[in-house]
């Protein structure tokens, strides 16, 4: 039989909201279910999985996910860090294997310098960024590349074919800077 489930609750400082029903809960089959987190502080979110560096800023996470057997999707999902905000949808329609996966996502005022340390990484520009891209299947089989990273005085464009994993042999990808 079907399961449903409606919560609204708080852990500490962070808001969590399920709404959702699965036909197979124990196997995470069947599941249709709208999902949300938010609360003030990434840092403090990240440090309860152990997750270190990140920005302590407010964050906002949301999303509708969808899996039927070997169909996962993500309906829409959207997350807001500090300013920045991302928008994505995608579905692996053989999960849990990635093959012939598909991504779409778009970003406004992306500041990667935000995840530096989380990153391991230093001197990372504190400026806005605009991120969108896809990656889809094609006829032959090879999933189809195409993401433009736009900055102040930066543009980043990267676009071409990604062989079958675990490999990704026959990548083949070309980037514009």
């Amino acid at each position: 039989g079907n399961f449903s489930v409606s919560a609204i609750g708080k852990l500490g400082e962070f808001d969590l909201s399920v709404n959702g029903s699965a036909k197979n809960p124990l196997a995470l089959d069947g599941v249709d279910a709208d999902l949300s987190v938010d609360g003030p502080s990434l840092a403090e979110a990240g440090a309860m999985f152990d997750i270190q560096g990140l920005a302590d800023v407010p964050y906002a996470i949301k999303g509708r996910v969808r899996r039927e057997a070997t169909l996962f999707e993500l309906i829409s999902g959207s997350a807001m860090v500090g300013d920045t905000r991302l928008e994505l949808s995608g579905k692996l329609p053989k999960f849990p294997d990635i093959d012939d996966w598909q991504l779409s996502l778009d970003s406004s005022n992306l500041n990667l310098a935000l995840f530096e340390t989380a990153l391991g990484l230093e001197g990372i520009p504190d400026t806005p960024y605009k991120l969108s891209g896809q990656l889809r299947p094609s006829p032959d089989g090879l999933e189809l590349l195409n993401f433009t990273l736009i900055g102040e005085k930066n543009h980043l464009s990267v676009a071409g074919t990604v062989g079958e994993a675990p490999n990704y042999y026959g990548t083949r990808l070309e980037a514009e800077l």
